[in-house]
């Protein structure tokens, strides 16, 4: 099928942005939100959109991330 290549790579993409906001959401004894994990993900040099960590922080890891404005 056309496409399955781009999803994949697009899933995998996703999968590890939550895997990184799990540890970021971890190691600050669960108190960082949306707004300082995309801060955090953005000083550590990943080039991230606030949406894509709001969204995947509803999706992927929904008891995590307090949305936080």
């Amino acid at each position: 099928m056309r496409g399955q290549g781009a999803r994949r790579a697009r899933q995998a993409a996703d999968d590890g942005l939550a895997h990184e906001i799990t540890v970021l959401h971890l190691a600050s004894r669960k108190t960082y939100g949306v707004l300082r994990i995309h801060a955090e993900l953005r000083r550590l040099g990943r080039r991230v959109n606030l949406n894509g960590v709001r969204s995947n922080c509803l999706t992927a890891a929904v008891s995590l991330c307090q949305l936080d404005a």
